[in-house]
């Protein structure tokens, strides 16, 4: 092993797992071992809840959680679903957003971090694979905003895959099943001598634990207005979001749960729920992640992995508390015909997400040990969407979207295409970029990311050559960037991707 210069002190690297439900920090330790941090409250889980109070103070984690349910307007949560939208909020008279929300929330773990072992020198924060452009670059302005420096980012499926492979050696194709608070991700992996490739991914934006806590809650309600007559009111029965919680967790171990409610108007009530009823009530949300499942099995036309069977699949790392549930580990039991690995799967994304800002991190100041827990360890991530732009065919004269990145492509990733004026005397072209989750030509089909227009020299000709530039990097974020021939010779002229009107004509099809 090359020597490299120490600074005395070990490199202070840390991953953390951004949760809907829970937000959790591990630190790879001098030993080269992701091991789990505990807040300031000696947890190791900080509830990703923030409640408001005296103007612009602010509770974040358990103390702001206890408050959940209660009918109160200044406490938030699950705003990870919401991050890149423009929803937003009024406190007094502030407005706050998510990503004002995640900024807050960021800053609180790495301040309770930096508390005990110093500033951290690298940062990892997680994202689901199926995060669109405009969530992650809301995630990115959320760190920024936090204050923290020297981050990076990491889907939330390869952090997994590192997490299970520093505790058993991986080999073979493996599915990582991530069930957490929001969202849901199938993502198929194939493990070689410690790189962990991934193959494809599939999922659903919003599936998550919080879903099966409210189908939950509606079978409460159900079950309460049988019994009383009445409609069920949380906050007149100081039902609290933990007390849903900890019933929840009582259907994975028992075959049903007594539920105490005290009505202000009605006293003591006891309400009992089963097992089979609450399975009953999530079955359509188990089907929605089997057949996300199957779709992380199929094949992409231009790789390599073809006709990927179940029966391929060495095992099933299971990713996120939700998937305790025993109605899950029924289903992976049906589909794959083996039982699913669960190994401390609400901790293994952040432990996973530290081995890979190891990965990113400077080699000097690493001790001994942590540079030789990482002497055979690769990550190599995929674009996860489908990334074109919108062109006019020049058979048909329509407008059609044209892929150029293809999900599954190796990250980082640049390629340009050449496309053609359609007008003699043409002033300006735009040229958008669009994401799909399907290879579809179909511009109704796909998502406007952003686009950008370039102005053409004076007396440009119909047919003048027009280069497009696409790229993904390692994170899977996209960008463009479009330039032309310049009049007279000379350099080209050259446009960067910004939003603006779409009002000159489009680009011809590729000749």
């Amino acid at each position: 092993m090359r020597e490299i210069e120490h600074s005395g002190r070990p490199a202070n690297i840390i991953g953390i797992d951004l949760g809907t439900s829970d937000t959790c920090v591990a630190r790879f330790n001098p030993l080269g071992i992701p091991e789990v941090t505990y807040n300031c409250a000696g947890e190791p889980f900080t509830p990703s809840v923030i409640r408001f109070f005296d103007g612009f103070e602010a509770d974040i984690g358990y103390e702001a959680k206890k408050f959940l349910g209660l009918g109160y307007d200044d406490v938030f949560a699950e705003f990870k679903r919401d991050i890149g939208s423009e929803k937003s909020w009024k406190i007094d008279d502030e407005t706050v957003t998510p990503t004002d929300l995640t900024a807050m929330l960021l800053k609180k773990v790495v301040s309770d971090y930096s508390a005990q072992f110093g500033k951290p020198g690298k940062i990892a924060i997680t994202w689901p694979a199926n995060f669109r452009q405009e969530q992650r670059e809301a995630t990115k302005m959320a760190a920024l905003s936090a204050g923290l420096e020297n981050v990076c980012f990491v889907e939330e499926s390869i952090a997994a895959a590192l997490g299970y492979a520093r505790e058993t050696c991986l080999n073979g194709y493996y599915l990582v099943y991530d069930l957490g608070g929001g969202t849901f991700e199938a993502t198929l992996i194939k493990a070689t001598d410690g790189c962990i490739a991934v193959i494809n991914s599939a999922g659903v934006q919003q599936l998550g634990g919080k879903d099966f806590d409210n189908a939950l809650l509606k079978l409460i309600a159900e079950k309460f207005r049988l019994k009383t007559g009445e409609e069920f009111d949380r906050v007149e029965c100081c039902f609290t979001d933990l007390d849903l919680l900890s019933a929840k967790h009582t259907l994975s171990t028992r075959p049903s749960v007594l539920i105490r409610l005290v009505s202000c108007k009605l006293g003591p009530i006891s309400l009992e729920v089963s097992r089979a009823e609450f399975e009953n009530s999530i079955s359509h949300f188990i089907a929605q992640a089997e057949m996300a499942c199957e779709d992380a099995l199929c094949s992409l036309r231009d790789r390599i992995h073809q006709n990927v069977k179940t029966t391929d699949i060495k095992e099933i790392l299971m990713v996120g508390d939700t998937c305790r549930t025993p109605a899950i580990q029924d289903s992976i039991l049906r589909i794959f015909g083996k039982k699913p690995v669960i190994r401390n799967p609400s901790q293994v994304v952040a432990m996973g997400a530290a081995i890979f800002a190891a990965l990113k991190a400077q080699p000097k100041g690493m001790t001994p040990l942590q540079l030789k827990a990482l002497e055979k360890i690769k990550a190599e991530p995929i674009a996860p969407y489908y990334f074109g732009t919108t062109i006019l065919d020049h058979e048909s004269y329509c407008l059609r979207n044209h892929v150029v990145i293809r999900k599954g492509e190796k990250l980082p990733c640049r390629i340009s295409r050449t496309y053609f004026t359609t007008q003699d005397n043409q002033s300006s072209v735009i040229c958008d970029m669009t994401l799909s989750s399907d290879d579809t030509s179909e511009p109704d089909f796909v998502s406007k990311i952003f686009e950008c227009s370039l102005t053409l020299p004076a007396s440009t000709p119909q047919g003048t050559p027009i280069t497009v530039t696409f790229e993904c990097d390692v994170e899977g974020c996209a960008s463009l960037q479009i330039s032309a021939p310049p009049e007279g010779g000379g350099g080209s002229t050259t446009a960067s991707a910004k939003i603006s009107p779409p009002t000159p004509p489009p680009l011809h099809d590729e000749r």
